[in-house]
This record gives C-alpha cells, structure tokens and sequence, in this order.
C-alpha cells in the first residue's frame, strides 16, 4: 500500500519518491506549469494489470487539485497523443472516447461527488482514514460477457486464487453475469460487453468509503 509514516503521519520514504517520479513525469510529458508541493499529491489508486495479459502494469495514480482555471498543457510527441480537460461523464458517456478498462472503473468513482470541492474533501478523508491499497482485477468471462472482479467483491478470492493456477488464459464461468451477482454478498466489478449491450460498473460497500455505484458507461474500451 501507498502510506504514511504511522508515528508522524507524513508520507513514507518511498511515498515521496513515488510522488516526486510522478511529478516528473507529469513534467516531462505535458509540460505542467504550475508550481506544485509533492505533498499536494493526494494518493488515489495503485492498479495493476490482470494476470493473462501479455504486457503487465504496476502504476500509482494520484489526484492534484488545480481550481477552475485550466492550465495551458502540451503533449510531448512520442509520449502523449493528445491531452483534454473533461469531466468523468464527458469521458465516461461519450461513445467516441477511448478508455482503458481501469480507468472506466476509477474514473466511475468520481461521479457520486457533484462539486469539486466535495471531490477535494473526499479525497482527503479518504487516503487519511483508509490509505492507498494495491488493486489487481481478474477478468472472467462469463457466459453473456465479460466482467472485471476487484478487491471487495464477495467472489474476488475465489477468482484470484482459481486465476493464479493458469495464468495463461482469462477463467471462464458457465453462468450469466447477473445471475453470478445475484450469489454475491458485496458487488465491486466492472460489467462488459453485456450482449444486450449493456455495460456497467457496480460498487457496494466499497473499503475505501466510496458510495453504492450503479452507472452505465458508453465509452470504448482499449485493449491492453
């Protein structure tokens, strides 16, 4: 996990270099140009790639809080194709758009909070009472589509622990998605590809604080 020093309640040495390599980066590759304090960095999320992809990730996101000006970015070639000031749902809603699975799924997260200084309130509380916990979905496809478990979800470990025995390909189960989500206890998963055509990201009683979640999502989906 991503944490504080416990005595102090300060960042922990290899949560500052985490957040100084981010600022870097943010630097290097958009030219970012407002004056920042690593401590200013609000530790979101650490995701890691599912085990059966080809090509695995291991990355901290963190959130900065920039007020309502927009900051004049350039994306470096070869880094970045092209960079866009949007809310979740002008991301998330938005057909043409193109996300990474993660991505849709934490982005959802920031729907449930209405005004930006909710968002900013939120977000303090939640890295102080509840730190940064690694996450690594493990994706199944199911009999009408394809879903991402997290953390959380009553069914995770089972996953898990059926995934880590063949890594070389996604688990299967031979039941409908909604009917497997009837079984579960907690919901935390991400709904696509549906063959209705429905795609959906479902929390309940998430650890970190987070609301119910219950959205629809029209995006389209990068294939990592």
């Amino acid at each position: 996990s991503s944490g504080l020093n416990a005595e102090y309640g300060e960042p922990s040495d290899i949560e500052l270099i985490y957040r100084q390599t981010a600022l870097r980066e943010l630097l290097e590759e958009t030219s970012f140009d407002k004056d920042i304090n690593i401590h200013e960095l609000i530790p979101w999320t650490i995701l890691q790639t599912p085990l059966t992809l080809p090509r695995r990730y291991n990355t901290a996101f963190y959130l900065i809080f920039v007020g309502s000006n927009k900051l004049n970015l350039k994306p470096r070639e070869g880094e970045i194709d092209s960079l866009h000031w949007l809310s979740p749902g002008e991301l998330l809603f938005n057909s043409s758009n193109k996300v990474a699975p993660p991505t849709v799924s934490d982005v959802s997260k920031f729907l449930q909070h209405t005004t930006y200084d909710q968002l900013v309130d939120f977000s303090n509380l939640r890295y102080l009472n509840y730190q940064t916990n690694q996450c690594m979905p493990v994706s199944v496809q199911f009999s009408d589509g394809i879903v991402q478990i997290f953390p959380g979800d009553s069914f995770y470990p089972e996953a898990l622990e059926k995934q880590l025995r063949d890594t070389s390909q996604k688990l299967s189960i031979d039941c409908p998605v909604k009917e497997h989500i009837k079984e579960q206890e907690t919901v935390c998963r991400s709904v696509f590809d549906l063959r209705d055509g429905q795609r959906k990201v479902l929390y309940s009683d998430l650890w970190d604080g987070h609301a119910i979640i219950d959205s629809e999502f029209y995006c389209k989906l990068i294939t990592l």
